[in-house]
């Protein structure tokens, strides 16, 4: 808050460029990053009958293979 305070009461001074270039580059990265999450967030899976549906067959095959071995079969 002082800082503003101080900035709204002095005339216009140097601009530091090294902390210029860090605030704009952390702002390009934090919008990127908002940007990331609404894109992943539109892509998440929601109808979830379909989601277990393609679950429990991955599970199945998965554990068939695993006992399939060791029941003798091929």
């Amino acid at each position: 808050m002082a800082m503003l305070v101080r900035a709204l009461a002095s005339s216009t001074g140097d601009i530091d460029p090294i902390g210029a270039a860090v605030g704009i580059s952390s702002l390009v990265v934090s919008v990127w990053g908002a940007l990331v999450t609404l894109r992943s967030a539109r892509w998440q899976e929601t109808n979830l009958a379909d989601a277990s549906a393609r679950l429990t067959s991955q599970v199945q095959a998965v554990e068939c293979e695993a006992r399939c071995p060791t029941a003798g079969k091929p």
